[in-house]
């Protein structure tokens, strides 16, 4: 039963992976996008998506019915201030070559703004925005209970 989940794991991360664009390719029709405003400073949002990826980490949902939530590669954050996280699918033994999405986080007068992209070719976007949204909230537990 453990080989079988296994090679399904595997089947599952190759099919993936095989349509993904590879970073630097990127243009932004690439991507699916949703824009949410936070009533808290962009190191609340930062440290509360990092706490939801700790938490549920890469995936969710078991090997079929699986959402990727990825393997985050943050850059410093800016002088404005606004942090850039590129999500990295799963790969064998850590992240994959292949970005899921990218996470943004802005500051604003009061609080931040969170631009959420997903790739178009990936399964699940929905939940996936759905997922970094309730990270970012600090609502982690409803996502991986």
């Amino acid at each position: 039963m453990a080989n079988l989940r296994m090679i399904l794991a595997v089947i599952l991360t190759i099919s993936i992976v095989s349509c993904a664009t590879p970073p630097g390719k990127l243009t932004e029709s690439d991507f699916l996008s949703r824009e949410i405003v936070l009533d808290f400073p962009v190191s609340k949002a930062y440290s509360q998506l990092r706490e939801g990826l700790r938490y549920c980490g890469p995936s969710s949902g078991g090997v079929v019915f699986v959402t990727h939530h990825g393997i985050p590669e943050c850059m410093p954050v800016q002088e404005d201030g606004s942090v850039l996280c590129d999500m990295y699918t799963p790969g064998a033994g850590g992240r994959s070559d292949f970005v899921l999405g990218r996470i943004e986080i802005r500051p604003r007068r009061e609080g931040s703004t969170a631009i959420l992209r997903v790739q178009t070719y990936v399964a699940n976007k929905d939940k996936i925005m759905k997922a970094w949204e309730l990270f970012l909230l600090g609502r982690a537990k409803e996502v991986c209970p």
